[in-house]
Order: C-alpha cells, then structure tokens, then sequence
C-alpha cells in the first residue's frame, strides 16, 4: 500500500497555516519547514507522493518604533533685522567663538534681533550660551602670571530683553 504525505507548509515570515487537502486513506504529516528543508524532508519516506501547493507570500506585520521629533515653527516669518552696530558686534563674537553651535547663533541673532520667543521656556527665562573657553595667562593682583582658562557666554534675558556677554575664569590645575 501506497502512502500519500500531504506536507503543511510554514511561511517563515507569516503565521498564517497553509493545509492541504489529502485524500480519505491518506496518511497525513504535518511539517513545519522551510523550502530548503522540504528535500530532505521528502527523501526520508520511501514511497511519497509530493503534492505542490502555492504559497502566497504574505508581508510581515513588523512592530516598528519611530521617533517623532516634533518642532513648532511660526506660520509666518516675523521681519527681524540687525542694526549695522548690532551686526558688527555679532560678527566680532562670533569670530572669537569656538564652542557656540549654528543653532546657538541662530538664536542668538534672533534675540538681538527682537525676537522674544523663548524656544526653551523649561529652563526658565534667563539662557546663558557657551561662546568660547580658551587657556589664557592672568595676572594675579600681586603681580604674578598664572594659567587660567576663560569662557565667554552670551546670556539672554527673556524677561527684560537684555542680553549680555560674560567671562568666567576658572584655574587650571597643575
């Protein structure tokens, strides 16, 4: 007596069962395979009656996490300008600066400018800006030179509107 197999096929990337209907006195094995698989799956019986079958390949449901960056920008630009004193005064900070990102002047202009939108209100109304740091020599008030490094920061007031730059000057340590 003859056996007729009947093979259930898997797709790997679907969940969806694809059967195949078999004959009354068949004997049916239920196998779960790739395509590669199947040949070696067929060769192990000795009298097998393969029936072909089509699988539909079905598209993966992939769980995908995006972050979404959301900004708010104004609808319509507002007409900001620079003062020809104000655009010197940038253009001789902003030469000197080696910490201070795009963004940063960016925003920085925009504030000399008027605007008065605070872009990060969770840190309150007063935003300090790192321009530069660089190793200086300071003379100490009893004469001496020492080793210091000096930050320049742009510092907003979002309240007043007035802005300001500051120098701190921290030791270096030997």
């Amino acid at each position: 007596m003859a056996t007729a197999a009947a093979t259930v096929v898997v797709a790997p990337t679907t969940s969806t069962v694809v059967s195949v209907a078999a004959p009354p006195n068949a004997v049916v094995r239920r196998t779960t395979a790739t395509i590669g698989e199947l040949g070696a799956l067929n060769s192990a019986t000795t009298t097998t009656a393969v029936q072909h079958i089509a699988v539909q390949k079905v598209q993966p449901v992939v769980s995908q996490q995006t972050a979404v960056v959301v900004t708010t920008q104004p609808q319509q630009r507002v007409g900001l300008s620079l003062s020809l004193d104000q655009v010197s005064e940038a253009q001789e900070m902003f030469k000197n600066s080696n910490k201070v990102s795009r963004s940063e002047k960016a925003l920085i202009l925009g504030f000399m400018a008027g605007s008065r939108a605070n872009p990060c209100p969770e840190l309150g109304n007063l935003i300090t800006i790192r321009l530069s740091e660089n190793k200086e020599e300071i003379v100490q008030p009893n004469g001496t030179v020492k080793q210091a490094i000096v930050e320049t920061h742009f510092q907003m007031n979002y309240t007043t509107g007035e802005w300001k730059r500051v120098r701190k000057i921290r030791e270096v340590e030997d």
